[in-house]
């Protein structure tokens, strides 16, 4: 028979903290995978421009899979935007920056002086619930980046193979 212990304050305090300090370590992460994406697509995408053969007549076909393969490169890194794009307003918290920067100092000071154990807490709650979200559509953001980058291989391939021959 086990008994469970319910964790004082100053326990969950400390595991909050961690647990904020981890999805502040997955915003990292989001932000490397994103930059590889953002400089892959990017490259794809020059090369692509830059493949396109002078004074040469393209077939209809090549012209479909040039376009399909720069629509897909700009949704990728339409998608990179999404999940990089600052989001600075936030619940009214000590802890978030983007609500500290609307308040004077004296007043930030006040508020820090009186704030409580149990405030603390709840205000890491809150950070930790928001981080999550925002972590969640950093992620969804990146996948479909990865999704639209992954189908413009096909048709850039091709494209970069028929702009050599046409050359």
């Amino acid at each position: 028979m086990t008994t469970e212990t319910i964790l004082n304050l100053s326990e969950r305090i400390t595991i909050e903290e961690k647990n904020l300090a981890r999805h502040i370590d997955w915003i990292g992460r989001h932000d490397s995978k994103s930059s590889l994406v953002l400089a892959i697509a990017t490259g794809m995408l020059g090369f692509l421009m830059s493949s396109i053969p002078d004074k040469v007549a393209l077939s209809s076909i090549t012209l479909v899979l040039g376009f399909l393969a720069i629509v897909l490169l700009a949704f990728s890194l339409f998608f990179i935007h999404l999940g990089n794009y600052p989001r600075t307003t936030g619940p009214s918290s000590l802890l978030f920056f983007g609500t500290v920067v609307t308040m004077e100092f004296e007043t930030y000071k006040e508020k820090s002086e009186i704030l409580s154990c149990e405030g603390y807490y709840e205000d890491l709650l809150r950070q930790c619930y928001v981080l999550a979200r925002i972590i969640s559509r950093k992620f969804w953001a990146l996948q479909w980046a990865y999704r639209t980058l992954f189908l413009a291989l096909p048709p850039w391939s091709i494209c970069v193979i028929l702009f050599k021959f046409a050359k």
